[in-house]
């Protein structure tokens, strides 16, 4: 598509290099006219500078309604100090300045009539609102509740619960303009989706119906950047491919909570990347641990936690985290996707992992000389497994996980041609590294010559290797030492570095007296005591504990000291402690200190004793929350997220637990799978077993058809994903019987 625009003695043209039956409708240009300020030198040996200034405006209607160019006339707008440029005011405005110009904007160069994509709606899916859990029903009830231009200045995580949730809505008329703002894109793939959920949508009286007007009034802001160096046409492609993957298993029922953004290449090795707001890269969050936090197993989970106090929050979050794990597991491996540093994956307030920069892919692995330094086949490390398993043994939340994987990979495997086919035809679009060599390894890649049971066994296989590679977490620290130089300060950032939003006492509840409890020694794995605080608020009959370590209250006192100066606050110690500090003797003296800087702080005016700091460091966290008795002294750091269900407890010698197992009878031969086992038992001295599988087919009194599985050792949890072949009739029996090694 080409523009011409007319102005004083100018006439430009501009190639927009964009499909035109690709635009929505309602696409329209904008234009910004720059002047140049010549301000003069100061003296005869300096050059003159030369200032840009934007001096208006314009908008022009791209199509009329039956889908035809337009050229036309349009009053530019002067630019004022608060002029957004997302909100476009339509061509038949004009602007009210006395002396404001006009553009001349001509469209041409297009024969013939302009055929937009037909679209055909998807299947409807409704499903009910009263199938979901009360506090899930009463956060979506407080989002749809809201009017549009509230709902607009909310936050992306509303959004996102909004659309993830979208099929128990359909009843609810005055949620649909805000669910298709929460939809992810507007791109011509997902069309179908959007245009199904308004065909089927309870139609909306009349009133309520001019709240999907709207959206296209208030469209919100999204941050943008411009990236100069990359050809990101790499980054658009590999963005189309994981969205294509996403509604593939979307089809299939498999959401996987994948979150991507928009890439616009505008020129040779120049472009336009958004910006995913609420996201960390993971690199930040492992070095809050220094520069060896790579290593460390807690950084992503305590990280997720401090970001989602409740206990509730972290679940979901957690639950994010775990399928968009998966899902980039499986489309980083398919795409061969490669420099992967801590740098170049993300994660979102909310739980959800993505990838960015994918100027490496197709297996054009990154070189450090001639040594290669992504040697598994996808990112997934120790601090990722201790997410999903919810703490450092492994649990059946990590089986659920590479369910998960296998599936998704299955999936995709199924529709693998439709992948091929698009690579191939992209193979002459000038992409580097798009060529017929990259279909030849998408083909790889999909093994397509195997049946599902056995590609599930293979992938198993990559994730075993990929998280018991030490090789990515060295690759992780040795960009974080190259990064230190490029690295600021930003503890600022937080109010509290352990609370990383701010909370009030209009959120809360007013404090009307807080007490020191008692103290309490943990293990975590080493030795140290936390202080149990007893906070009594206006209104509420309870009392709430909170659990605050002394190095916590140290950095509160710090934070005070700083933002109100003139205080008299009683000082806390923060010398160094000659000798152990983390002994009963020392947790003693500083129970003393901890109570007189309390009784101090709350002596204080309101404005300090009642300000957003204090009711920040008093709000419960996630650990405050969960089941600890206060009363004991002393408590082993127990796995507060274990997937052992109460009602089958562990007792040595009393055998118990499921074994999953899946068969198949193909081309004469039996296919056996044997995927995970959980809930087994300790064996007699209380510890943890070895598990393996022997199969039999029965009849076999010689016991020639025994076969076993590999020994996984230490875990009531095995994860075997082996798969074993035998030729057999029809008419044979098997038996299963779990095993443990000692």
């Amino acid at each position: 598509m080409r523009a011409i625009v007319c102005s004083r003695q100018i006439i430009v043209r501009l190639d927009l290099e964009a499909r035109i039956n690709t635009l929505p409708k309602e696409s329209r240009l904008v234009f910004t006219v720059f002047g140049v300020k010549i301000i003069e030198a100061e003296s005869k040996g300096d050059q003159p500078q030369y200032i840009r200034e934007e001096v208006g405006w314009a908008a022009v209607q791209c199509f009329s309604f039956d889908g035809d160019p337009i050229s036309s006339l349009c009053g530019q707008w002067q630019v004022t100090d608060g002029w957004v440029l997302h909100l476009i005011p339509l061509t038949i405005l004009r602007s009210t300045a006395a002396q404001s110009s006009v553009s001349a904007v001509e469209l041409f160069d297009i024969k013939g009539e302009v055929v937009f994509p037909e679209i055909i709606p998807l299947e409807p899916t409704k499903l009910e609102f009263s199938s979901l859990d009360i506090n899930t029903q009463q956060l979506l009830s407080d989002i749809i509740e809201r009017d549009i231009f509230t709902f607009n200045k909310g936050s992306a995580e509303e959004r996102e619960i909004l659309w993830e949730k979208r099929h128990y809505l359909h009843a609810e008329p005055f949620a649909l303009a805000k669910v298709l703002l929460a939809a992810h894109s507007w791109d011509v793939s997902c069309l179908p989706d959007l245009h199904s959920i308004v065909r089927n949508w309870a139609s909306p009286a009349p009133a309520d119906a001019l709240h999907l007007l709207l959206p296209w009034i208030i469209t919100g802001n999204r941050a943008l950047f411009t990236q100069v160096g990359d050809d990101l046409r790499q980054d658009m492609l590999v963005i189309q491919m994981i969205r294509l993957m996403d509604r593939l298993w979307l089809k299939e029922d498999l959401d996987l909570k994948v979150v991507t953004f928009n890439v616009v290449p505008t020129g040779d090795k120049i472009g336009i990347i958004e910006l995913v707001k609420d996201a960390e890269t993971l690199r930040k969050i492992q070095t809050e641990y220094g520069v060896t936090g790579s290593f460390q197993d807690r950084p992503i989970a305590e990280w997720l936690a401090k970001q989602n106090p409740s206990q509730l929050e972290y679940q979901r979050a957690v639950e994010n985290f775990t399928a968009s794990c998966a899902a980039y597991c499986v489309a980083t491996y398919i795409l061969g996707i490669c420099d992967r540093h801590n740098d170049n994956i993300m994660l979102k307030t909310s739980g959800h992992l993505f990838h960015i920069d994918f100027g490496k892919f197709l297996g054009d692995a990154q070189k450090f000389g001639s040594f290669k330094r992504d040697r598994t086949p996808f990112v997934l490390t120790s601090d990722m497994a201790y997410v999903i398993n919810g703490g450092e043994k492994p649990s059946d939340k990590f089986q659920g996980f590479v369910d998960l994987c296998c599936r998704a990979f299955n999936i995709i495997r199924k529709n693998g041609q439709l992948l091929l086919y698009l690579f191939a035809l992209m193979a002459s679009s000038g992409i580097p590294g798009v060529t017929w060599e990259a279909v030849t390894y998408v083909e790889r890649a999909l093994l397509q010559d195997n049946t599902n049971a056995e590609a599930g066994a293979m992938f198993s296989r990559m994730i075993q290797d990929s998280l018991k590679s030490w090789f990515t977490q060295v690759n992780f620290f040795i960009h974080n030492l190259a990064q230190l130089r490029f690295s600021g300060d930003h503890s600022g950032d937080l109010l509290l570095s352990f609370i990383p939003k701010t909370y009030t006492s209009q959120q809360d509840g007013k404090i009307s007296q807080v007490s020191l409890y008692s103290y309490q020694k943990r293990y975590n794995p080493n030795k140290y005591y936390v202080y149990i605080l007893e906070v009594e608020r206006e209104g509420q009959r309870e009392p709430t504990y909170l659990f605050r370590s002394y190095r916590e209250f140290s950095e509160f006192h710090q934070k005070l000291c700083l933002i109100f100066p003139l205080a008299r606050i009683h000082s806390l110690p923060k010398g160094v402690q000659i000798g152990r500090s983390e002994v009963k003797a020392v947790a003693e003296k500083r129970k003393f200190e901890i109570e007189l800087f309390l009784a101090t702080l709350f002596d204080l005016t309101a404005e300090i004793s009642h300000s957003d700091l204090v009711y920040t460091f008093f709000h419960p966290l996630l650990r405050d929350q969960e089941d600890t008795d206060i009363h004991i002294k002393k408590l082993k750091n127990k796995d507060t997220r274990s997937s052992l269900p109460p009602n089958l407890p562990s007792v040595p010698g009393h055998v118990q637990g499921q074994v999953k197992v899946s068969v198949q009878y193909l081309r004469g031969q039996l296919q056996i799978m044997v995927h995970h086992a959980r809930n087994l038992s300790f064996i007699s001295n209380g510890q943890e077993p070895s598990p393996y599988v022997k199969l039999y087919l029965l009849p076999d009194p010689h016991k020639k058809t025994k076969r076993k599985t590999k020994v996984v050792k230490k875990t009531c949890h095995p994860t075997f994903m082996e798969l074993m072949l035998r030729k057999v009739h029809r008419n044979c029996d098997q038996k299963i019987a779990p095993k443990d090694r000692e």
